[in-house]
């Protein structure tokens, strides 16, 4: 039942909760410093941690996206309403007009455009359609 869910969406509601009860601020002010050995500080910003975690799960549904169950395309369903929240979110709210949140955009539609692509040849493979369209007997 958990694999009809898509976990990017996970990600952007913890975004906009986050960016609702706290403000952009607690996005974007760094939670920690690392030290690197080249003398170079690092921030890392809650942000940061949801665009990785975000990667994350998309290496997950792209495994997910490679059965061909109906709970698959129920998933990928599911993960193109998420783009479309994403995009009408990024256009229209202004907590989610950073350079961040199109990165959780772009990672969203890679889910469905890579999700569609690895059903349809998964499909085909098990179906035996010939590179011309026509059946395998």
């Amino acid at each position: 039942m958990l694999s009809i869910i898509p976990l990017i969406g996970l990600v952007v509601v913890v975004y906009n909760v986050i960016a609702i009860l706290g403000g952009v601020e607690w996005l974007t002010s760094p939670l920690v410093t690392l030290t690197l050995f080249s003398g170079a500080e690092l921030p890392v910003r809650l942000v940061d941690i949801l665009v990785v975690t975000a990667l994350l799960f998309l290496f997950v549904e792209l495994l997910i996206s490679v059965r061909a169950h109906t709970r698959a395309v129920i998933n990928h369903s599911l993960s193109m309403i998420v783009l479309l929240v994403c995009v009408v979110e990024f256009l229209l709210v202004s907590w989610c007009g950073t350079a961040a949140f199109l990165y959780l955009t772009l990672i969203a539609m890679v889910d469905v455009m890579a999700g569609f692509s690895v059903s349809i040849i998964a499909a085909r493979r098990d179906v035996g359609v010939d590179s011309d369209g026509s059946l395998l007997g």
